[in-house]
């Protein structure tokens, strides 16, 4: 599996998970992997780091909004 279809499964499935449309979480994840890089030293984690934080947050919305 190559790195962009790793990207969108681990969209699609905090979208699935969070109830919230794959553009959105797409945008999120974007933004943070971005974030994340500018502070990093080492970037071997990122995408892990990143979606670990789209889907706390999003489940904390979630949450909210219940």
């Amino acid at each position: 599996m190559e790195a962009d279809e790793r990207i969108l499964e681990v969209i699609r499935v905090i979208s699935m998970s969070t109830g919230t449309p794959e553009d959105t979480v797409a945008e999120i994840y974007l933004e943070t992997v971005e974030a994340l890089r500018q502070d990093a030293r080492i970037l071997d984690f990122i995408a892990l780091l990143a979606a670990k934080r789209v889907r706390e947050m999003l489940q904390t919305k979630s949450e909210i909004r219940r």
